[in-house]
């Protein structure tokens, strides 16, 4: 599977209100790279089990609340809010199937007319975290915003999920703002 490749955006001095840093706001160009197929992964166990990314459909509901739960204790996507995303909203839900089950999955958002895809919430179920699966849902991301025209990927991320950032910088990723009081718990 060919690495992500990325031209980098200018960093923007970050805007500071109140006491602390709320939310950090990522960006990254992407560049257009060919396509890789069905993309495989191995997990954490090391075992020869085949997994693929594919689109979420609503048979995977329930799945994706399970995996919401069990990733987040704040600001979690709602069963409604998962269904609005699959049927209504401008956007792609892809899930890693690792033989009927979901180790992770990416929400992306679209805006009609530009060229700015939003990564909007993704999640690796804990057993699986440190496999590279985060990695291969933020390339399968970026392939399919590419596909929908798409040139740069905006995200935002807590300041104190530092795995997450570092993820986020191995890909290319830069800050580029801070916005407080962002999340539920207020950081």
């Amino acid at each position: 599977m060919p690495a992500a490749i990325h031209s980098l955006v200018p960093a923007v001095k970050p805007v500071q209100r109140g006491n602390g840093l709320n939310l950090i706001v990522m960006i990254a160009r992407m560049a257009c790279r060919g396509g890789h197929g069905v993309l495989q992964w191995a997990p954490a166990d090391e075992q020869n089990t085949p997994s693929m990314i594919r689109t979420a459909s609503l048979d995977d509901l329930d799945a994706l609340v399970d995996l919401e739960n069990r990733c987040f204790e704040l600001d979690r996507l709602s069963r409604r809010n998962f269904r609005y995303m699959l049927t209504k909203a401008n956007a792609a839900t892809l899930v890693e199937d690792c033989q009927g089950r979901l180790a992770g999955y990416v929400l992306v958002l679209f805006h009609t007319g530009t060229s700015l895809a939003r990564m909007y919430s993704i999640a690796v179920a804990p057993e699986t975290r440190g496999a590279g699966l985060g990695s291969t849902l933020i390339e399968a991301a970026e392939d399919a915003a590419l596909k929908r025209g798409c040139v740069y990927m905006r995200l935002e991320v807590r300041p104190d999920n530092t795995g997450a950032i570092a993820l986020y910088r191995k890909h290319q990723y830069r800050q580029f703002g801070i916005v407080d009081d962002y999340y539920e718990d207020h950081a």
